[in-house]
């Protein structure tokens, strides 16, 4: 059987078999209403993140170049072994005539390397895509396909047709395929070098981690589509596009591939040459280091999305794809997707005339009260609350760590404290403790659940939800299935004052697990159940027993910040 012959090595493996005719099983987000509107985006947040996200021509900028600018660059210089797939299937050669289809194919160093290969007597033709996908994009909605045309070339004129990252961008897939196998002459190769514009590694991915789905929904948005509207141009597509050719294959890597077959004729083994030091080949076939993932973005880039160099814009806009209503929508999307909120307020089975310790981040901006009475048709007012709003409480510790004397653990620290805020209640006073976010700005669990367990009746219950920040859901993600997720991961995490990063990539997997940690400090104080999905971990549980201990005494500097608070009858 006739086959080219590649390096394929271990972590480079050919891409699942999918049916080209399966559809997509695309989980579809809200309607898109718009995430942008003061439902999410409140005044607020002019004064937290800055006023350049209120601007939409700003935004929109933001979004499109967070989504796509220099992914193409960012991904293939990463996939070396899949560039050297990508030559070796094209077995170039001295005198041959090529056809270049793609975007930066200057810029990603492939027009230097084919001519390197061709050499002076071949002949290289380009048609480079770059400026149309850009003018597509920056289009009210953004235009991701178009018809292509090549009935303007010669027929039967080309040994080898390269179509480098633009296939997505190929609305006549199969009429194109078709005239691009009558510009091969006999025993001419097609090759096909994609990161997708979409995908379904990438559709996959970005619904792993709650943080990122409702990140990635927004940029979407400020582009005017939805998932829906992302290409899915793979593998599969190819080979029934492309049938007829002989010596088939592929290759990939979390969503990048290759692809080639050679119509007619025999197929020969093709070894690449030795690359020389400081030629275009050896250049190409090597990762050049990084210290900022904007970096990658071309002139041509840059010329359409000027804004981005400004610092204050990214981070304002990077920073409210985060929080400016970004936890609100993560909630949102929870519950179209009968997500983990339904077994958050399901266990809290709260009862009229039970008191309940609620410690929230943005209670009312994420609706957790409309959510209970909604799924539950208990009305909190008919229960006895005492509600601790940590939202100032986390800008005050900004204050309070800078100028206070700290513990050792609290060093460093500008949104973690200790909650100690059961400490103004008295023994088994609480039928309910509620957390339904913010957990993360604590600073001590196994604390929290000693001060908790004194408050906490026997048999009351204690439930607890947190939707985790670059934690293994999403780390999965970006290393095992999209590497298009991660970079524009690395984007929108990069200076948005929710990590302590350096300039260069951001990304980092959390060593805070909290299913574990809850775990751990609970022990066998409660009866308790843990979930840990899609990066949000629930909890809830009963008190069993409560071991008391001299534990109280050991920690006087926080009974200063324990909030004073009345409590009724006393």
């Amino acid at each position: 059987m006739n086959c080219l012959t590649l390096i394929i090595p271990h972590s480079y493996a050919a891409p699942a078999t999918t049916d080209a005719n399966e559809p997509y099983p695309y989980i579809d987000m809200p309607n898109l209403k718009d995430v942008w509107s003061p439902e999410y985006l409140i005044d607020y947040y002019a004064y937290v993140v800055g006023p350049e996200i209120f601007d939409a021509a700003i935004r929109d900028q933001f979004c499109e170049a967070a989504f796509f600018g220099g992914n193409t660059l960012r991904l293939w210089n990463e996939a070396i072994d899949l560039k050297q797939n990508v030559l070796t299937a094209s077995a170039l050669a001295n005198g041959q005539r090529v056809l270049l289809v793609g975007k930066f194919t200057k810029e990603s160093g492939l027009v230097d390397t084919i001519n390197q290969l061709i050499g002076s007597t071949g002949e290289l033709t380009t048609i480079d895509t770059t400026q149309k996908f850009l003018d597509g994009v920056r289009s009210p909605k953004a235009i991701l396909q178009w018809d292509f045309s090549f009935s303007h070339l010669p027929v039967n004129s080309f040994d080898r047709v390269i179509l480098f990252s633009t296939v997505s961008q190929i609305k006549n897939m199969k009429d194109s395929a078709e005239q691009i196998k009558r510009l091969l002459k006999s025993a001419g190769r097609v090759i096909v070098a994609e990161d997708p514009v979409g995908g379904r590694e990438f559709l996959d991915a970005i619904h792993m981690d709650t943080h990122m789905e409702a990140h990635t929904f927004r940029m979407m948005n400020g582009m005017g589509i939805t998932e829906r509207d992302l290409p899915i141009v793979g593998v599969p597509e190819m080979t029934n596009a492309f049938n007829g050719l002989i010596g088939t294959g592929s290759s990939a890597w979390l969503g990048l591939y290759t692809f080639y077959g050679q119509k007619g004729g025999i197929v020969t083994p093709y070894t690449l040459p030795t690359p020389t030091p400081g030629s275009p080949l050896a250049d190409f076939l090597t990762a050049k280091p990084f210290k900022n993932p904007f970096s990658w973005m071309t002139a041509k880039e840059l010329a359409v999305w000027p804004l981005i160099t400004d610092p204050k814009v990214r981070s304002s806009c990077s920073y409210s794809l985060f929080l400016a209503g970004g936890l609100n929508l993560i909630a949102d999307l929870n519950d179209r997707e009968g997500g983990t909120n339904n077994l958050m307020l399901d266990n809290l089975k709260l009862k009229k005339g039970d008191k309940v310790l609620i410690i929230s981040e943005l209670l009312d901006e994420m609706d957790w009260i409309k959510r209970l009475e909604k799924r539950t048709k208990f009305k909190l007012k008919d229960a006895d609350t005492y509600l601790y709003e940590i939202s100032r409480q986390v800008r005050s510790a900004r204050i309070r760590v800078n100028f206070a004397d700290k513990e050792p653990q609290d060093k460093g620290a500008e949104s973690v404290f200790y909650y100690a805020m059961p400490d103004a209640y008295p023994d088994n006073f609480f039928d309910v403790i509620w957390i339904p976010q913010g957990a993360g700005h604590n600073i001590n669990w196994d604390d929290f659940f000693q001060r908790a367990m004194r408050v906490l009746k026997t048999g009351g219950r204690m439930v607890i939800q947190e939707h985790d920040i670059q934690g293994p859901h999403f780390w999965k993600a970006c290393t095992t299935v999209s590497a298009q997720f991660r970079a524009i991961g690395e984007k929108q995490y990069l200076r948005n004052g929710a990590l302590p990063i350096q300039d260069t990539t951001p990304l980092q997997e959390r060593e805070i697990v909290f299913k574990s940690v809850w775990e751990g400090a609970v022990g066998e104080t409660m009866k308790y159940t843990c979930t840990f999905e899609k990066g949000c971990t629930t909890f809830w549980g009963t008190k069993i027993y409560y071991p008391m201990a001299d534990w109280w005494h050991g920690y006087p500097y926080m009974q200063k910040f324990v909030p004073k608070v009345k409590i009724p009858g006393r």
